[in-house]
């Protein structure tokens, strides 16, 4: 399998989330599955749009951790660490192999 995995930003229910996608490709097909997400608080979504600045690099100064979105992660700062961006990782990469999983189900 190839996998792809991206973490980011999205726009729902009038709010920001920061959540993680991964894309499961075999050769021939492609499934996707996300990861739990969170809201990301008013003042930061105000600082990217004001700043013009990525929620990474505010999220380094916030933290003090340089890059911290290739190491624990943006959710490991604002869960004051019970989360962490690998468990994000691992969630959307189980969710891609979910209608695998399932198509092997139902074929039994």
């Amino acid at each position: 399998y190839s996998i792809g995995i991206e973490s980011g930003l999205i726009f729902h229910m009038g709010k920001f989330f920061d959540l993680a996608a991964a894309v499961v490709y075999d050769g021939e097909t492609g499934t996707s599955g996300t990861s739990m997400g969170f809201e990301v608080p008013n003042d930061v979504v105000e600082r990217i749009q004001a700043e013009r600045r990525s929620f990474g690099s505010i999220v380094d100064e916030l933290s003090g951790v340089n890059n911290i979105g290739r190491k624990e992660g943006a959710i490991a700062y604002f869960s004051n660490n019970i989360l962490k961006r690998a468990e994000m990782n691992e969630q959307c990469v189980a969710c891609a192999f979910i209608p695998r999983i399932y198509k092997t189900m139902v074929q039994k």
